[in-house]
């Protein structure tokens, strides 16, 4: 079964795909998809919380979003607040050394 198939109701949905940035067709599939995110949407009960990892912070110097290697990242970030989710918060950290 898929979030689509289910009338279930989940207080947490944790998304660990890959990073929005990677070149890669399925990149544009999964966060280009409202069906896919109105599925998630649907199946968080009143109070759910939906966890997303959203690729590496952007840097100062980088062009805007929705223009760069992070336009992903900007499409599924507006489409998750048109949805009507009541509050969306980013943590973003760079000087981790995650990716070195």
């Amino acid at each position: 079964g898929s979030l689509m198939d289910t009338e279930d109701q989940f207080d947490v949905i944790i998304m660990d795909a890959l990073d929005p940035q990677d070149n890669v067709e399925f990149a544009d599939a999964l966060y280009n998809n409202a069906v896919f995110l109105e599925a998630i949407y649907g199946a968080l009960s009143e109070k759910g919380v939906l966890v997303m990892q959203l690729g590496i912070s952007p840097q100062i110097n980088d062009p805007k979003e929705s223009a760069g290697m992070n336009r992903n990242r900007h499409i599924v970030m507006s489409m998750i607040e048109d949805m009507g989710f009541q509050s969306m918060h980013v943590y973003e950290e760079r000087h981790c050394d995650f990716h070195t």
